[in-house]
């Protein structure tokens, strides 16, 4: 098993280069692309979540990537001390595909993750959040 951590503060400036250092991995473990894309986009969209709403844009606040691979799967474990999740519906949008206009302004990160990942998992461990993405390899 293959395995790559990362740690990162609270600033947004700090996602994309994270972002790029788990692409890095995949590229090197030759994962297919279209997974490789998959992960990037929901790591990306879950870091923004975690700064906006479990640290509240403060900066400096650890979060920390944890990234497993076998040639069945990958998971991204994303750990944060920040505020508790509390909403765990599985969200769901209502817009006219021919009406951009019509599209929500916020709410699509984790519907887009729900959407991409075979499994999403969320834990509370003592004052650890912990997110788990999961997509399988085909």
């Amino acid at each position: 098993m293959n395995e790559l951590k990362i740690s990162l503060t609270s600033d947004y400036s700090e996602v994309t280069p994270a972002c790029r250092k788990l692409k890095a991995f995949f590229i090197e473990l030759g994962v297919p692309e279209y997974v490789e894309i998959n992960m990037e986009i929901c790591v990306n969209e879950a870091l923004n979540n975690i700064i906006k709403h479990a640290y509240l844009g403060k900066p400096d606040n650890l979060i920390e990537i944890q990234a497993t691979y076998n040639k069945s799967e990958i998971k991204i474990k994303l750990i944060d001390t920040g505020i508790c999740r509390t909403n765990f519906e599985r969200p769901e949008l209502y817009y006219n595909a021919s009406d951009i206009n019509s599209l929500p302004e916020s709410g699509m990160g984790l519907y887009i993750i729900d959407k991409l990942m075979d499994n999403t998992d969320y834990k509370i461990e003592g004052n650890k959040n912990i997110f788990t993405l999961t997509k399988k390899i085909s």
